[in-house]
């Protein structure tokens, strides 16, 4: 059973990717993007926002769109931290895009990844492009502070 929503909870962390000499870098730019898996409505998302190479600009437009479906999106910083109000407790998606770390050539988006941004965005393909990508379940209480991480290893 989905937990009722009961207001506003944040959703913060620090998004990094090893660099060529494996250290850790912050991965600024890097958007994380929360998904629920109830969502409002049925219109599809535009890619263009949600992409760590879109304008600040549009990435504003883009989370409107998206907390009208009842998600969320935010971008790391320079030092690879952001902050997002989730609408409330519930079952989420979350799906982080790498700025600075690519995918490997043959490394197509999984099935379940496929699925789940096909039934929000238009072109999912558009949005993946080449980046490097996280896709987890997340589960919020709907209160407080939860911290959620992640790095980025180096493609093989």
């Amino acid at each position: 059973a989905v937990p009722e929503p009961t207001g506003p909870a944040i959703l913060e962390g620090r998004i990094t990717y090893l660099g060529e000499s494996g250290d850790t870098r912050p991965d600024r730019g890097a958007r994380v993007i929360v998904l629920p898996t109830e969502r409002k409505g049925t219109a599809k998302l535009a890619t263009t926002g949600f992409r760590p190479a879109d304008s600040e600009a549009d990435h504003e437009i883009a989370k409107v769109s998206l907390m009208a479906s009842g998600g969320a999106s935010g971008a790391a910083d320079a030092k690879g931290n952001y902050r997002i109000t989730l609408p409330g407790a519930g079952s989420y998606e979350i799906l982080v895009l790498s700025h600075f770390q690519s995918r490997a050539l043959d490394d197509e988006p999984t099935p379940h990844a496929k699925t789940v941004l096909s039934h929000f965005f238009e072109r999912p393909d558009q949005l993946l492009g080449r980046s490097a990508y996280q896709l987890a379940p997340l589960r919020s209480k709907g209160t407080g502070a939860e911290p959620w991480d992640y790095t980025f290893e180096r493609p093989r």
